[in-house]
Protein backbone atom coordinates (compact mmCIF):
# COMPACT_ATOMS: atom_id res chain seq x y z
CA UNK A 1 0.00 0.00 0.00
CA UNK A 2 3.12 2.17 0.71
CA UNK A 3 4.53 1.57 -2.88
CA UNK A 4 0.98 2.13 -4.30
CA UNK A 5 0.87 5.92 -2.59
CA UNK A 6 -2.26 4.42 -0.57
CA UNK A 7 -0.63 5.33 2.60
CA UNK A 8 2.48 6.71 3.94
CA UNK A 9 5.51 5.34 6.16
CA UNK A 10 3.98 7.44 8.59
CA UNK A 11 0.94 5.98 8.61
CA UNK A 12 2.35 2.28 9.09
CA UNK A 13 3.69 3.08 12.02
CA UNK A 14 0.58 4.53 13.96
CA UNK A 15 -1.31 1.72 12.49
CA UNK A 16 -2.96 -0.56 14.90
CA UNK A 17 -3.29 -4.46 13.71
CA UNK A 18 -6.62 -6.42 15.43
CA UNK A 19 -6.21 -10.07 15.39
CA UNK A 20 -9.27 -11.75 13.38
CA UNK A 21 -10.85 -14.74 15.90
CA UNK A 22 -13.12 -17.26 13.70
CA UNK A 23 -16.66 -17.11 15.73
CA UNK A 24 -19.52 -16.42 17.15
CA UNK A 25 -20.22 -12.67 17.60
CA UNK A 26 -22.32 -12.27 20.95
CA UNK A 27 -23.69 -9.13 22.09
CA UNK A 28 -24.81 -8.85 25.55
CA UNK A 29 -26.42 -5.78 27.06
CA UNK A 30 -26.49 -5.40 30.59
CA UNK A 31 -27.12 -2.74 33.36
CA UNK A 32 -25.24 -1.86 36.32
CA UNK A 33 -27.51 -1.27 38.74
CA UNK A 34 -26.23 0.87 41.85
CA UNK A 35 -29.20 0.77 43.84
CA UNK A 36 -28.70 -2.52 44.27
CA UNK A 37 -24.82 -2.96 43.23
CA UNK A 38 -25.06 -5.37 40.90
CA UNK A 39 -24.62 -6.43 37.36
CA UNK A 40 -28.11 -7.48 35.44
CA UNK A 41 -27.74 -9.16 32.05
CA UNK A 42 -30.71 -8.22 30.30
CA UNK A 43 -30.35 -9.83 27.01
CA UNK A 44 -28.40 -11.45 24.39
CA UNK A 45 -28.18 -11.04 20.39
CA UNK A 46 -26.58 -11.51 17.50
CA UNK A 47 -26.28 -8.82 15.22
CA UNK A 48 -27.42 -9.79 11.23
CA UNK A 49 -24.95 -7.59 9.21
CA UNK A 50 -25.57 -6.60 5.69
CA UNK A 51 -22.99 -7.99 2.60
CA UNK A 52 -20.96 -9.31 5.82
CA UNK A 53 -23.50 -12.21 6.26
CA UNK A 54 -24.72 -12.44 3.17
CA UNK A 55 -21.24 -13.45 1.72
CA UNK A 56 -21.79 -16.90 2.96
CA UNK A 57 -24.71 -17.74 0.94
CA UNK A 58 -22.33 -17.38 -2.26
CA UNK A 59 -20.70 -20.46 -3.06
CA UNK A 60 -16.61 -19.73 -2.53
CA UNK A 61 -15.27 -19.91 -6.09
CA UNK A 62 -18.09 -17.50 -6.84
CA UNK A 63 -17.53 -14.99 -4.31
CA UNK A 64 -13.53 -15.00 -5.66
CA UNK A 65 -15.67 -13.65 -8.75
CA UNK A 66 -17.06 -11.04 -7.59
CA UNK A 67 -14.96 -8.29 -6.10
CA UNK A 68 -17.59 -7.81 -3.21
CA UNK A 69 -16.36 -6.08 -0.02
CA UNK A 70 -18.07 -6.74 3.12
CA UNK A 71 -19.88 -4.46 4.97
CA UNK A 72 -20.63 -4.81 8.83
CA UNK A 73 -24.28 -2.34 8.72
CA UNK A 74 -26.37 -3.95 11.02
CA UNK A 75 -29.75 -4.45 9.64
CA UNK A 76 -31.44 -6.37 12.15
CA UNK A 77 -31.10 -8.41 15.58
CA UNK A 78 -31.42 -12.01 16.73
CA UNK A 79 -32.22 -12.74 20.32
CA UNK A 80 -30.01 -15.46 21.47
CA UNK A 81 -30.04 -17.63 24.83
CA UNK A 82 -26.04 -19.06 25.26
CA UNK A 83 -25.00 -22.05 26.83
CA UNK A 84 -25.42 -21.67 30.68
CA UNK A 85 -21.65 -22.28 31.26
CA UNK A 86 -20.16 -19.84 28.54
CA UNK A 87 -22.47 -16.67 30.89
CA UNK A 88 -19.39 -17.17 33.35
CA UNK A 89 -17.49 -15.16 30.63
CA UNK A 90 -19.34 -12.63 30.16
CA UNK A 91 -20.34 -11.81 34.04
CA UNK A 92 -16.35 -12.39 34.81
CA UNK A 93 -16.32 -9.53 31.88
CA UNK A 94 -18.75 -7.31 33.14
CA UNK A 95 -17.40 -7.12 36.55
CA UNK A 96 -13.91 -6.22 35.01
CA UNK A 97 -15.79 -3.21 32.71
CA UNK A 98 -17.49 -2.27 36.44
CA UNK A 99 -14.62 -2.16 38.55
CA UNK A 100 -12.18 -0.61 36.04
CA UNK A 101 -15.01 1.85 35.37
CA UNK A 102 -14.52 3.14 38.92
CA UNK A 103 -10.66 3.43 38.78
CA UNK A 104 -11.05 5.75 35.42
CA UNK A 105 -14.58 7.80 35.55
CA UNK A 106 -15.83 8.18 38.95
CA UNK A 107 -18.26 6.82 39.89
CA UNK A 108 -18.06 4.40 37.30
CA UNK A 109 -20.49 2.86 35.01
CA UNK A 110 -24.10 3.78 35.87
CA UNK A 111 -26.83 2.17 34.13
CA UNK A 112 -26.95 0.15 30.70
CA UNK A 113 -23.77 -0.72 28.37
CA UNK A 114 -22.98 -3.94 26.19
CA UNK A 115 -20.18 -6.23 25.85
CA UNK A 116 -19.64 -7.01 22.27
CA UNK A 117 -17.32 -10.18 21.73
CA UNK A 118 -15.96 -13.30 19.84
CA UNK A 119 -16.87 -16.94 21.20
CA UNK A 120 -14.24 -18.95 19.07
CA UNK A 121 -14.42 -22.98 18.52
CA UNK A 122 -13.12 -23.54 22.43
CA UNK A 123 -15.72 -21.77 23.70
CA UNK A 124 -13.73 -18.74 24.97
CA UNK A 125 -14.63 -15.21 24.99
CA UNK A 126 -13.09 -12.26 23.22
CA UNK A 127 -14.15 -8.85 24.35
CA UNK A 128 -13.82 -6.34 20.92
CA UNK A 129 -15.36 -3.39 21.56
CA UNK A 130 -17.45 -2.45 24.92
CA UNK A 131 -20.61 0.29 24.55
CA UNK A 132 -21.67 2.40 27.42
CA UNK A 133 -25.29 2.82 26.66
CA UNK A 134 -28.32 1.01 25.10
CA UNK A 135 -27.67 -0.62 22.15
CA UNK A 136 -30.41 -1.87 19.86
CA UNK A 137 -29.79 -5.47 20.47
CA UNK A 138 -31.79 -4.96 23.88
CA UNK A 139 -34.66 -4.56 21.46
CA UNK A 140 -34.92 -8.16 21.11
CA UNK A 141 -35.50 -9.26 24.77
CA UNK A 142 -38.76 -7.49 24.00
CA UNK A 143 -41.34 -9.04 25.46
CA UNK A 144 -39.19 -12.20 26.30
CA UNK A 145 -35.84 -12.12 27.21
CA UNK A 146 -35.26 -15.11 30.24
CA UNK A 147 -32.14 -13.06 31.68
CA UNK A 148 -34.62 -10.40 32.81
CA UNK A 149 -37.33 -12.41 33.65
CA UNK A 150 -35.48 -14.43 35.87
CA UNK A 151 -34.45 -11.26 37.84
CA UNK A 152 -37.59 -9.62 38.03
CA UNK A 153 -40.15 -12.09 37.39
CA UNK A 154 -41.88 -9.68 34.93
CA UNK A 155 -40.74 -8.67 31.19
CA UNK A 156 -37.87 -6.34 31.44
CA UNK A 157 -35.95 -3.95 28.61
CA UNK A 158 -33.49 -1.46 28.99
CA UNK A 159 -35.54 1.28 29.46
CA UNK A 160 -37.87 -0.20 31.75
CA UNK A 161 -34.91 -1.03 33.72
CA UNK A 162 -33.25 2.72 33.60
CA UNK A 163 -37.06 4.18 34.93
CA UNK A 164 -36.80 1.36 37.85
CA UNK A 165 -33.54 2.07 38.74
CA UNK A 166 -34.36 6.04 39.00
CA UNK A 167 -37.36 5.34 40.96
CA UNK A 168 -35.60 3.35 43.24
CA UNK A 169 -33.02 5.45 43.67
CA UNK A 170 -35.74 8.67 44.26
CA UNK A 171 -37.35 5.88 46.95
CA UNK A 172 -34.14 5.59 48.63
CA UNK A 173 -32.59 9.15 48.65
CA UNK A 174 -29.89 7.92 46.47
CA UNK A 175 -30.47 9.67 42.86
CA UNK A 176 -27.48 11.54 43.15
CA UNK A 177 -25.39 8.83 42.48
CA UNK A 178 -27.33 7.59 39.44
CA UNK A 179 -27.83 11.08 37.50
CA UNK A 180 -25.04 13.56 37.67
Amino acid sequence: MVESGMISEEDVEKAEIQQYIVGANIYFSFFYSRVFDRIELIAIDRRYESTADALGKIPADEQLKTEITPTYTVVGNFPIVLRESLLIQAFEAAEKIVEVSKEIAYPGMVGAFCIESVFDENAEMYVFEISARIVAGTNVGIPNSPYSYILFGENMYMGRRIAREIKMAIEQGIIEEIIY
